[in-house]
């Protein structure tokens, strides 16, 4: 493919044709015209039952049904009709849309013909079953029942512009009808509407969602925060535990066995007074010394410490001697 030089091909835009008042969907008189389509329709009825029940030999139950589908079938083919010619002179044109309008008006027309046509042969052939003429003395006096001049094809006449009226008029609703990408848009834009509240509705709830979810990890970062601090200050804590105890294991494996030190000066307390006396102790199990028992503060006398004086013994007559 070879492009002009200057640059790459430009495409050309196609033009779109139709009404924009389509778009803007259906107005109050699209209801008014269904109102005219409907009275057509019972007109449509009673015309053909006036020519059904000229043809068809059956009860009058069958004649009803028979006459509801002609009227369908000939309302349909109208409104198709009219359909149709409208995509055929549209530019955007669809193919075979002007053979499908043929096909469809012929058909309607052929029906009509047809139906005018048995009318206008049957209807006077049925009336001259039932005329009678009455003679007095020779001359004939009345012709009763039957049609006078051309007053017998009046009906047949009424039918068919009955029948062309209806049909114009249903052709001229599929003439004007919505068009099929006007419908589309319009339900487009309803779906596209829907959607947009769904959305706003979702992301309401999104957001409020959102909002709960950053308090709690705002509040999940405190609690992390603390739980370091914490841990932190217990680390601190056992490292300084850890240190005394160390201190305190090696200046007890360095002191003379048997010799205790003041717990002040383990702990790095001033040193004793040199005046003041220490007490040897002897060493208690694993080398630690023997805590010292408590002596009273008012000792008792010299002599009093031994007690009460014991009673002489019952076995000897001579007094104990003097301790």
């Amino acid at each position: 493919m070879t492009h002009p030089a200057g640059g790459a091909a430009r495409l050309s835009r196609r033009v779109i044709h139709g009404e924009l008042s389509q778009i803007a969907g259906r107005s109050w008189s699209h209801a008014l015209f269904w109102l005219v389509l409907a009275l057509a329709a019972g007109v449509d009825v009673v015309t053909f039952y006036q020519v059904l029940i000229l043809v068809l030999n059956v009860p009058e139950e069958l004649v009803i049904v028979a006459v509801a589908g002609f009227a369908a079938v000939a309302l349909t083919l109208a409104h198709y009709t009219g359909l149709q010619a409208r995509q055929a002179i549209n530019p955007r044109n669809i193919t075979g849309s002007r053979t499908l309008a043929l096909l469809a008006g012929g058909t309607w027309l052929v029906l009509g013909v047809t139906a005018f046509a048995v009318r206008l042969v049957l209807e006077p052939a049925m009336n001259d079953v039932g005329t009678s003429q009455i003679v007095i003395d020779g001359v004939p006096a009345q012709n009763v029942g039957g049609p006078s001049g051309s007053g017998e094809y009046l009906g047949a006449l009424l039918f068919l512009a009955l029948y062309l009226a209806t049909g114009v008029v249903t052709g001229l609703a599929g003439y004007f009808r919505q068009d099929p990408a006007a419908r589309q848009y319009g339900r487009a834009v309803e779906l596209r509407s829907t959607a947009a509240e769904k959305y706003a509705h979702s992301n309401r709830a999104y957001a409020e969602a959102d909002q709960v979810w950053k308090a709690i990890q705002r509040a999940r970062d405190r609690h992390d925060e603390a739980m370091e601090h914490m841990n932190g200050q217990l680390d601190a804590a056992a490292g300084r535990l850890r240190a005394e105890a160390q201190v305190v294991i090696a200046q007890t494996r360095a002191a003379p066995l048997g010799r205790a030190r003041p717990l002040g000066q383990l702990y790095g307390a001033a040193a004793p007074d040199p005046g003041e006396t220490t007490q040897r102790v002897m060493p208690g199990p694993g080398g630690l010394p023997r805590p010292r028992e408590a002596e009273p503060e008012n000792p008792p006398p010299p002599g009093e410490a031994d007690g009460p004086p014991r009673p002489p013994r019952a076995d000897t007559d001579e007094p104990e001697e003097a301790q």
